[in-house]
């Protein structure tokens, strides 16, 4: 009698534990709006105290428990994501595990100009705000934090710092966070493993260049060698992709880069690298971190000249101006 007794007295504490259990995950919060951003880095006890700090959970024990019952707790997406109406926590999971298609991607090769439009036209940054008149200068006040800015003239854009990769902005960022965030992003996956010396300032600018001209990541390292021997020569690099970057500059907007006329190559300006020996003043993009890598570790090699076959992407090295010159006919002509 008595171990039928105790037997009921646990099935009636399991069904009311059960009851009550079910009652909160489907207790709808009586919210207005609430807005989070889930960053793919966050852990399940984060991503529940953002959640019920904003009010969007009831209670973030839960939620955590339930996450780890149901197996959801490393399947929650990043994204941004925004809870408009009442819902339970049930609903809130679903919609995590679900996620949201709000990554931004930035592409290897983009220039300041390109990533502006990309923002504008997600909505991320404001009409009448924008990322084009910053300065290296500007951030003086955090150089600590990025020493690799200290290498660049003050006077430089942020061109070639604002690092290609996927990111989650909410709309109408300032484009002093965007910048920040994407500094941070810098600092972390390409500052940290290469020494900010002298040297890495140059390097930038030279991975900014293969990013434009060499296709074949495997073939870049070569490029690398070839465009430092050059310098090291006083040799012009006489670099399509300086020009390009030339005519976006002019016309401050990503433009169409070919045809490359003679007009241009005998422009003034010091991104032209047929007329001006060295390098530019500045990257003429923001390479991705494959280029940055082979610019820091060049392939030894005896070319002194490339080009890239436009049919099949595939880059042309020559020995010799002469050996250079019999391929421009072949394959640009």
């Amino acid at each position: 009698m008595k171990n039928k007794n105790t037997f009921i007295i646990l099935a009636l504490v399991f069904i009311l534990l059960y009851f009550t259990w079910t009652s909160f995950l489907n207790f709808r919060m009586n919210l207005d709006k609430g807005d989070i951003i889930i960053y793919p880095n966050d852990g399940f006890i984060e991503i529940g105290r953002n959640l019920y700090r904003e009010k969007i959970i009831i209670n973030p024990v839960l939620f955590d428990w339930y996450v780890l019952f149901n197996g959801a707790f490393n399947k929650l997406k990043p994204g941004e994501y925004q809870f408009d109406s009442p819902m339970s926590l049930k609903e809130v999971v679903n919609i995590l595990v679900k996620g949201q298609n709000n990554y931004l991607v930035i592409p290897e090769g983009y220039n300041l100009f390109q990533i502006e439009t990309l923002l504008k036209t997600n909505n991320i940054l404001s009409d009448n705000d924008s990322i084009l008149s910053y300065k290296v200068t500007d951030f003086q006040g955090v150089f600590e934090k990025y020493p690799f800015l200290r290498i660049a003239p003050l006077d430089a854009s942020l061109e070639g710092f604002l690092f290609p990769d996927s990111y989650i902005f909410l709309k109408n960022t300032p484009s002093r966070d965007i910048i920040l965030a994407m500094l941070d992003n810098f600092n972390y996956k390409v500052a940290n493993q290469f020494t900010a010396d002298d040297n890495f300032y140059r390097n930038l600018i030279i991975a900014s260049i293969l990013e434009k001209e060499i296709p074949d990541v495997g073939e870049r390292k070569i490029a690398a060698d070839i465009l430092l021997r050059r310098l090291k020569s006083g040799i012009p690099l006489g670099a399509d992709a300086t020009l390009c970057y030339l005519k976006t500059l002019y016309y401050q907007k990503n433009v169409a880069c070919y045809p490359i006329n003679s007009q241009l190559k005998n422009n003034e300006s010091p991104y032209n690298t047929y007329k001006y020996r060295g390098l530019p003043p500045t990257p003429i993009c923001n390479p991705g971190l494959r280029s940055i890598e082979a610019a820091f570790n060049p392939e030894p090699n005896e070319f002194w000249y490339y080009l890239s076959d436009p049919l099949t992407q595939n880059t042309i090295f020559s020995k010799t101006l002469e050996e250079h010159n019999k391929n421009i006919q072949k394959y640009l002509k």
